[in-house]
């Protein structure tokens, strides 16, 4: 695996993105497969929109600041 800083903060730690050896972005696959949601305040680029078009509207709780305004 090897992940990537993304430049982003939250709460005073540090986002980044983390790949598989073959190249598969584990949180694509966790949101295209239902297991979370994007949060799009961390997803700025809209690397994970096609993800969650795929999986659907996440049915979890997510935090507020991921909500929809």
């Amino acid at each position: 695996m090897t992940c990537s800083l993304t430049g982003d903060t939250t709460y005073d730690r540090h986002v980044g993105r983390c790949f598989l050896p073959d190249g598969r972005d584990i949180a694509e696959i966790l949101i295209a497969e239902g297991y979370c949601g994007r949060c799009a305040r961390y997803d700025a680029q809209g690397h994970y929109v096609p993800a969650q078009k795929q999986a659907g509207r996440y049915p979890g709780d997510m935090p507020g600041y991921c909500r929809p305004r």
